[in-house]
């Protein structure tokens, strides 16, 4: 005896998250400061090449993914693929962003500590009162 069922409805759920912090490659998941599969040694040849999505990936991943894929998509999120400036080699790496975050931390501590400045009419007023 055999059973069979109907489904009415059915909503399908899948996520995929990778945290862009993370120092491998998206595609071939190895190490940016490794060797990727198609290289000799580590850093051979292997820059790493970011998206304006965000995601990182070895050079040679990505060429290989475009190359293959009839619709030019991220393969992390799906969105169209476009690198993050317009010159290919000129991406910086994960450790080039956490050095643009600290910078940019520095220089708000910075601006905040302007507040602080004495004024030339504060100055003058402190100049007229007698040391002993």
């Amino acid at each position: 005896m055999a059973f069979s069922i109907r489904i009415c409805k059915w909503h399908g759920v899948a996520a995929w998250t990778w945290d862009a912090g993370d120092d491998v490659c998206g595609i071939c998941r190895s190490p940016f400061d490794g060797c990727p599969p198609d290289g000799k040694y580590p850093g051979d040849d292997s820059p790493v090449i970011w998206g304006v999505c965000e995601h990182a990936f070895h050079i040679q991943c990505i060429n290989k993914w475009l190359a293959s894929s009839s619709e030019q998509r991220c393969p992390m999120c799906r969105r169209a693929w476009e690198y993050k400036s317009g010159l290919e080699g000129d991406q910086p790496g994960p450790e080039e962003e956490d050095r643009r975050e600290g910078s940019e931390e520095l220089e708000e501590q910075g601006e905040g500590d302007q507040e602080d400045e004495v004024t030339d009419d504060e100055r003058g007023d402190a100049m007229d009162t007698p040391v002993h």
